[in-house]
C-alpha cells in the first residue's frame, strides 16, 4: 500500500473539522462511501466528537459475556480495502456507549496517528475509604465521574 498509489482525501471536503463539538459520526460514514478503496483519509489535528445516539448498528459479538446487540459504532469501515485513517495526531472523543471503531469486512486498512478517549469514563473509579462486615465507603469524585447511586 504505498503513498503514491493512494488518492488522498482532506477530511474538511465532507465538513469534518475538529474542534466543533459536533457529531461527526455521518460524516464519516459519507466520506468513506464516497472512497471504499485506495485512499489516504486525512485529518486536521484537533478534537473530533462521536455520539452513541447516532451510532450505526451493528450485530457484534465481542466476547461470551456480551449480550447486549445491536452495537452502536462510532467509526464503521466496512468493505473497503487498501485505506488508512490518518489522525495527525488528532483526539477522538466518544460519548455514552458506543464502539469507537469497527473494521469490517476489509483488507489493508491502517489507522494512524490519533488518540480515544471517552468524554466521561464508561465505568466510575473510586477509592474505599472504610469496610467491614458487610458494608463498603467508597468516594468517587463527581466532577471526574458524574453518577447517580441506586
Amino acid at each position: 500500500m504505498g503513498a503514491d498509489e493512494m488518492n488522498e482525501v482532506d477530511a474538511v471536503r465532507y465538513d469534518i473539522r475538529p474542534d466543533t463539538g459536533e457529531d461527526q459520526t455521518r460524516k464519516f460514514q459519507a466520506m468513506f462511501s464516497g472512497h471504499p478503496t485506495d485512499t489516504r483519509f486525512i485529518l486536521r489535528p484537533g478534537r473530533y466528537d462521536f455520539y452513541a445516539a447516532n451510532g450505526i448498528e451493528r450485530e457484534y459479538w465481542l466476547s461470551n459475556s456480551d449480550p447486549i446487540n445491536p452495537k452502536r459504532v462510532a467509526i464503521l469501515m466496512e468493505k473497503m480495502s487498501r485505506v488508512v485513517l490518518e489522525g495527525c495526531g488528532a483526539e477522538l472523543v466518544f460519548h455514552g456507549q458506543v464502539l469507537p471503531v469497527a473494521v469490517d469486512g476489509c483488507r489493508q486498512v491502517r489507522l494512524e496517528n490519533f488518540s480515544i478517549d471517552w468524554d466521561i469514563p464508561l465505568s466510575a473509579e473510586g477509592a474505599v475509604r472504610s469496610a467491614g462486615d458487610g458494608f463498603m465507603d467508597v468516594e468517587i469524585d463527581p466532577a471526574r465521574f458524574p453518577h447517580r447511586v441506586d
